[in-house]
């Protein structure tokens, strides 16, 4: 049995970060089941099953070059 906890990944560009899951082999999860997202979230099955939801941020942790 998997572990049913919630994983978010914060990204700065949900369309690209969604692109990318789904070219690497995620199928989106559609939003009218128990797993809906909000706006600014797409929520991802990977191809070995986990859920994942990716959350559109401006400030996310991420370094800041300046």
């Amino acid at each position: 049995m998997r572990p049913r906890r919630p994983v978010h990944f914060k990204v700065r560009d949900l369309k690209a970060a969604t692109e990318a899951a789904v070219q690497r082999g995620g199928s989106l999860v559609p939003d009218d089941g128990p797993w809906s997202s909000a706006d600014g979230q797409v929520t991802v099955r990977d191809p070995d099953g986990a859920l994942f939801t990716l959350d559109q941020s401006l400030t996310a942790p991420w370094p800041v070059t300046l």
